[in-house]
């Protein structure tokens, strides 16, 4: 078995682009976002907001998705001289909440990162199904 014997080193470039596997419950909330969406659905009524949940990191008053690392704008951030600027398909956020607040175990330390992903689209999920069924009715 002579292929499992050269193994790739890890770069540098391996190690920066790690996720990490598992995160601290203390530094991860949950941002519910608004999101103007461009589609044109053409029924006269304007483009779509859509509510989005989002797993940040806060770093010197600014949040970070922890996924991706990019930066998430506060909706406050969007207000110009009394005017509201907001460029379609970029989540705002509108509130943050512990991750702690949606655990049954509020004393946990550490969890995975596919937890949080699950947790994350299970909310999504149910959000989108919950706005499609006021819409049909």
């Amino acid at each position: 078995m002579v292929f499992f014997k050269n193994r790739k080193k890890k770069s540098k470039v391996d190690e920066q682009n790690f996720v990490a596997t598992t995160l601290r419950v203390s530094e991860i909330k949950v941002a519910t976002t608004t999101i103007v969406s461009s589609y044109v659905d053409n029924s006269w009524n304007g483009p779509k907001c859509v509510k989005w949940y989002f797993l940040v990191r806060e770093v010197d008053g600014e949040f970070y998705e922890i996924f991706s690392n990019r930066k998430i704008e506060k909706d406050e951030d969007s207000h110009h001289n009394e005017c509201i600027i907001k460029d379609f398909d970029r989540p705002y956020i509108t509130e943050v909440e512990p991750l702690t607040n949606y655990l049954r175990n509020p004393n946990i330390d550490v969890i995975e990162s596919q937890l949080l992903f699950d947790f994350i689209l299970t909310m999504n999920v149910h959000e989108s199904l919950k706005t499609f069924e006021e819409n049909k009715s």
